[in-house]
């Protein structure tokens, strides 16, 4: 009977070794699948981050004036419209 425990137990440990290996390999191949989705969707939000960061850059080169000249205004902040252009 000693025997035949041992040799239960074996095929035990070989069965949990399998389900091991089994959920293993699944899990790698969530993980592979779930790595491939967002990368798409962080480039698309990239792309959208530039175009929003040069449409500002070019609203702003708009709105500040072309030279830092003191021309007496009330307030010499910088920002300035340009009409007219």
């Amino acid at each position: 009977m000693f025997g035949t425990d041992i040799g239960l137990k074996a095929m035990v440990s070989e069965a949990r070794f399998r389900d091991f290996l089994a959920e293993a390999e699944k899990a790698r191949s969530v993980n592979e699948a779930l790595a491939a989705g967002p990368q798409r969707q962080r480039r698309g939000i990239a792309e959208a981050r530039a175009e929003l960061a040069t449409v500002l850059y070019r609203a702003g080169d708009w709105l500040m004036p072309e030279n830092n000249e003191n021309t007496g205004a009330a307030c010499n902040c910088g920002l300035e419209w340009r009409l007219g252009r």
